[in-house]
């Protein structure tokens, strides 16, 4: 279940952000939204409560909101092990919140690939990839170890313009989560 609350949490961060005032999208109202968003999720608004947060996604994501991705987990000592998920606007949110503290030492880096607007202003295409780092909690015998993780996604999403915010459509992801091995 650790692994699942891992993977949404990388995964939102790498695909939402916060709205500007304005009555269409732009390239730098996504720029912004995306980054604003990597902020909030990742814990770095301290000023934000959790509640705070769920209200944003709450407004951020779209009623409709779909989420897939295909995870392949890499854990020394074991297989290559691949999952896939699909998730609705609920289910997403539940897992965010609690994924939000599966992780200490956190840090994500995030690349705009491409934006794509569509004519009326009102739909956007958006490709990203990032990195996160942290430290995951992990029985190694009788102690817990925190074990540092990299997750690596690419991810394409659509965006709205839609009840005067941008909101998160759909995302469609392709996530690699690398465990490192027990230090002893």
């Amino acid at each position: 279940m650790q692994h699942k609350n891992l993977f949404l949490l990388t995964f939102f961060l790498f695909i939402c952000g916060i709205s500007p005032a304005r009555a269409e999208l732009t390239e730098e109202a996504i720029k912004d939204f995306i980054h604003k968003t990597t902020e909030i999720s990742s814990g770095h608004v301290e000023s934000m409560s959790p509640e705070d947060i769920s209200a944003y996604l709450d407004t951020h994501l779209h009623k409709k909101a779909r989420f897939k991705s295909a995870v392949q987990y890499n854990i020394p000592g074991f297989p290559t092990q691949e999952t896939s998920m699909s998730l609705n606007k609920e289910e997403y949110i539940q897992g965010l919140e609690q994924g939000a503290n599966a992780l200490s030492d956190y840090d994500t880096d995030i690349t705009i690939k491409s934006i794509k607007i569509s004519k009326d202003g009102k739909r956007a295409t958006v490709q990203t990839t990032g990195i996160e780092r942290g430290s995951l909690p992990m029985a190694n015998g009788t102690q817990t170890e925190f074990v540092p993780v990299e997750g690596s996604s690419s991810c394409n999403q659509i965006l709205k313009w839609e009840d005067d915010v941008i909101q998160m459509y759909s995302a469609i992801c392709s996530t690699v989560v690398t465990f490192q091995p027990f230090s002893n």
